[in-house]
């Protein structure tokens, strides 16, 4: 973890009375941190069938191997597999944004073998608005670095909920993602700082039979709510009384040149968390279809 973890940048944004902690947390994760085919965004990808014996959802990957990874036109890499009994998906996302969006937005995947893109069936995992605010404030005080992998804790052992809509009325509503229902959803960080996420659905509980046919599957994740005193949002506050930074002398040396340098370093922070934050204020989706085997 650099300087910029450990010094007053961090700090300095948590204590903006006029910006959510999400800002906080989207600086913190960035800190920390197979074949791939590209699907745009207008474009059904077409996944290759992955056969596998069975994939033990924790979070982990490491039994995902040989499964083809597509990666979607968000930058999110994801994959789909199918056993005898189960389907299975991954997502695995690096950027910050895109990792607090899912947490916080709530991820909502559909399932359609009629070629329509319809949304009767579908499973919710995380569900938005689950976590208290409590679970992302940041445990450290000032002049320590935040303590990432236990914010990680906290959000992977706060999330209970998974909802299940449109499946044989036996597996239908919503669940434990501890109960021993055939579904089940994880979500981890791997030592990169990739935020690694597993569901199970077993093809049972569908209302027809999916296998062997063209299943569409949609992918939803919801926008992260705007915090009601969510203005100039991207100001970087002074030390003297939290005023946006920006103009002041101009130098072209010593402590004037210095000072300069230091404002448009914190305003190209605040121009690359005030993208970060937009982008997590948007609900994004996409389509792609499998053929289990």
């Amino acid at each position: 973890m650099n300087g910029f973890c450990r010094n007053s940048f961090t700090f300095q944004i948590f204590r903006m009375k006029h910006l959510s902690f999400i800002f906080v947390i989207v600086a913190v994760l960035t800190a920390c941190g197979s074949n791939h085919k590209t699907a745009t965004e207008n474009t059904e990808a077409k996944l290759q069938a992955a056969s596998i014996a069975s994939i033990t959802v924790d979070g982990q990957m490491q039994d995902w191997q040989g499964v083809p990874l597509l990666t979607a036109a968000n930058g999110i890499d994801y994959a789909l597999a199918n056993s005898r009994d189960n389907l299975y998906i991954l997502f695995k996302i690096s950027d910050p944004a895109e990792q607090m969006k899912l947490i916080r937005g709530g991820m909502e995947v559909w399932f359609d073998a009629t070629g329509k893109h319809t949304k009767s069936t579908e499973i919710i995992f995380p569900v938005k608005g689950e976590l208290p605010d409590e679970t992302f404030r940041p445990n450290f005080v000032q002049g320590e670095k935040p303590n990432t992998k236990d914010l990680h804790r906290r959000i992977e052992s706060s999330l209970i909920s998974f909802n299940r809509i449109g499946f044989k009325p036996t597996y239908s509503g919503v669940q434990s993602i501890r109960e021993n229902t055939g579904f089940k959803g994880a979500i981890n960080w791997n030592e990169e700082g990739e935020l690694i996420y597993e569901v199970t659905i077993p093809f049972a509980a569908f209302p027809t039979d999916v296998k062997n046919t063209n299943l569409e599957v949609g992918f939803f994740i919801g926008a992260v709510d705007k915090p009601k005193a969510a203005t100039n949002e991207g100001a970087v506050p002074s030390e003297e009384g939290g005023r946006a930074m920006g103009g002041g002398r101009r130098g072209g040396g010593g402590y004037g040149g210095n000072r300069q340098r230091g404002e448009n370093s914190q305003q190209r922070s605040a121009t690359s968390n005030s993208s970060a934050l937009k982008k997590m204020y948007e609900s994004e989706s996409f389509w792609v279809q499998y053929t289990s085997k």
